[in-house]
């Protein structure tokens, strides 16, 4: 292993260091995560253990991160990976032995509102649903509706709450009762109701294609050699219902862990590609998550995008450190500028250290398996090119 403590280093010793190997603890039989080449790390608790990857386009984030990762899996892990590049001919030949469920984003195949049991969860739907929208759609014409919010929430957790009473808590019905609750109450006026039934109408279930959440988390909770994949695309309707699927699946996961036996019979991989792509409460997905052994891989193309979706996340990470939301960090290609100062500011690199130098083979480690310094090694070997 290589770490950075000489001034300079030029290609020709960046291409024939030692090579880092970091090996499972002896007799381990779990889950593990492949961070480089030679690089295992044991994930089998779960908690603690998400992983950042940074990388430019084209750099090997996909091919040499996700896809080896999938294809060295064992069976001690199932697998939900949301991605903009499903191919479903390629998961199946890297996860032979996996049942592969998919899911298109764009056919609405989810029914959210039924999920509410409670006024809690009421007000908690409506605020990731309006975080995902924070401006909506009428006539083709983004509309900033921040001013009716406060009106509009209350008026569905009231509207969910008579839902539930009723035995019926779904979409149609939530219309019912925002139709009778408004009829009733001054406060709530004609544009408050058309902006909630707008908002409401973006998650609204195509009934052709719904299928139930809980089987989703049930399958990967207690069934072996599972991969749920997650299409989406980058445009507003992908980004919308992505972020509620994840925000949503990890939530419920929890719900159903706790209110069950607890028993769990694999780790989940949360893999999301793109992970600009989808909006997601950071603290569920990077804490939360870890209590359920669900390990997440969030994928950038460069930090910046993260200080924009979770500016109170970023807040924290300048605080407390990287690692209080992320075990490891692998940077491939050379990064953006954002990004660049970011792997300054974590661990010391250099002054005239050149990213340039680092091969197309290379990529760039931080986390537990190199004592928190950032080390040059190998990447795993690229599958599906």
């Amino acid at each position: 292993m290589r770490l950075f403590k000489k001034a300079k280093e030029t290609m020709e010793t960046q291409e024939n260091r030692p090579v880092m190997q970091h090996d499972l603890p002896k007799n381990y039989n779990g889950a593990y995560k492949l961070l480089g080449k030679n690089v295992k790390t044991p994930i089998e608790s779960a908690a603690g253990t998400n992983t950042l990857v940074l990388g430019p386009p084209a750099s090997g984030k996909t091919f040499s991160y996700v896809y080896s990762n999938l294809k060295k899996a064992n069976d001690h892990s199932n697998f939900l990976i949301y991605t903009v590049k499903a191919d479903s001919k390629q998961y199946k030949k890297l996860l032979p032995y996996h049942t592969i469920i998919e899911i298109d984003i764009s056919k609405r195949q989810l029914d959210y509102i039924s999920l509410i049991t409670n006024t809690d969860e009421a007000a908690r739907f409506f605020d990731i649903l309006y975080k995902t929208s924070e401006s909506v759609i009428r006539d083709n014409v983004r509309v900033d509706m921040s001013y009716a919010l406060e009106d509009e929430k209350d008026l569905f957790v009231k509207a969910a709450q008579y839902s539930i009473e009723t035995g019926s808590c779904s979409y149609e019905q939530i219309l019912k009762e925002i139709a009778d609750v408004a009829e009733h109450n001054d406060r709530f006026t004609e544009a408050v109701v058309t902006g909630l039934q707008t908002l409401l109408d973006q998650v609204k279930p195509d009934k052709q294609f719904v299928s139930a959440i809980t089987s989703i988390i049930n399958s990967l909770r207690t069934v072996r050699n599972i991969a749920v994949v997650l299409v989406g695309s980058c445009d507003v309707d992908s980004y919308l219902y992505s972020s509620m699927f994840l925000d949503q699946f990890v939530y419920q996961y929890r719900k159903l862990l706790f209110s069950s036996d607890g028993s769990i019979i694999n780790v989940v991989r949360l893999i999301i590609d793109e992970a600009a792509s989808a909006y997601c409460d950071f603290d569920l997905l990077s804490v939360d998550a870890g209590i359920c052994r669900i390990s997440v891989d969030f994928i950038y193309q460069d930090v910046s995008q993260i200080k924009r979706m979770y500016p109170d996340a970023w807040g924290e990470i300048e605080q407390y450190g990287i690692t209080r939301y992320f075990q490891n960090i692998i940077c491939f290609g050379v990064p953006l500028y954002e990004t660049v100062k970011f792997i300054k500011d974590t661990a010391e690199l250099p002054a005239d250290f050149d990213f340039h130098l680092l091969s197309r083979k290379q990529e760039l480690l931080f986390g537990l398996e190199t004592d928190y310094k950032w080390a040059v090694i190998d990447k795993p070997e690229a599958c599906g090119e």
